[in-house]
């Protein structure tokens, strides 16, 4: 008998999620990385750190008007 090999197979499906999983992954990080980046550049101008991002508990949100014709 010949060795028997201890890796995994996948199927088709699971190696594409496999992939699409890995894609969204980098892209998280890509975009975590632009708003870190983001909020640096952000600090500098204000020259102060930002608390309760997005938003400040404390601010009320817009309210929006609808546009009438």
């Amino acid at each position: 008998m010949g060795m028997i090999d201890n890796k995994k197979i996948f199927s088709i499906a699971d190696q594409i999620l496999m992939d699409r999983v890995r894609d969204l992954e980098k892209k998280n990080a890509q975009l975590e990385e632009m708003l870190e980046g983001i909020m640096f550049r952000l600090e500098d101008l204000d020259g102060e750190k930002f608390e309760g991002w997005p938003l400040p508990e404390d601010r009320k949100p817009d309210v929006f008007v609808p546009i009438s014709s």
